[in-house]
């Protein structure tokens, strides 16, 4: 959380703020890609081994109450069929996450469905890094 912190000086006011800083909205800041979904941004991050993370914020860098929030993802390769991605809260470390499987190894397009109480919105990811799961062939 940051503190905003006023000093009234003799000819003036100075604003600071304090504590720990973060991106402004829409911007990366777990160094993954960001695309705006309906009323929300999703930082998709992919990680070794077919793994994927997911970060969802509001326009003020907060989270929908994971409760509400349904999260998916279809990797779509050029030479294959589209694999679907489970996309599961995980409290500490407050993301979703998910692993790939049948995918090879290159940059893919990603749709993200992002569902929010009874409004659905998507994000489309035109070219993610992803790795290879284990067990699963590079192409």
């Amino acid at each position: 959380m940051r503190m905003l912190s006023i000093a009234v000086l003799a000819g003036g006011v100075t604003l600071r703020l304090c504590g720990p800083s973060s991106a402004p909205p829409g911007q990366p800041q777990h160094g993954g890609v960001v695309q705006a979904s309906g009323n929300y941004f999703v930082e998709l991050v992919p990680e070794p081994e077919g793994k994927v993370a997911a970060y969802v914020r509001d326009g003020t860098g907060g989270a929908p109450p994971p409760a509400q929030v349904e999260l998916g993802a279809e990797v779509r390769p050029a030479n294959g069929p589209p694999a679907s991605v489970a996309l599961v809260h995980d409290p500490d470390d407050d993301r979703y996450e998910g692993t790939l499987s049948g995918v090879p190894a290159g940059t893919h397009p990603v749709e993200v469905t992002l569902g929010i109480g009874p409004s659905e919105s998507k994000a489309e990811f035109p070219a993610v890094a992803l790795s290879v799961a284990p067990g699963i062939a590079a192409a």
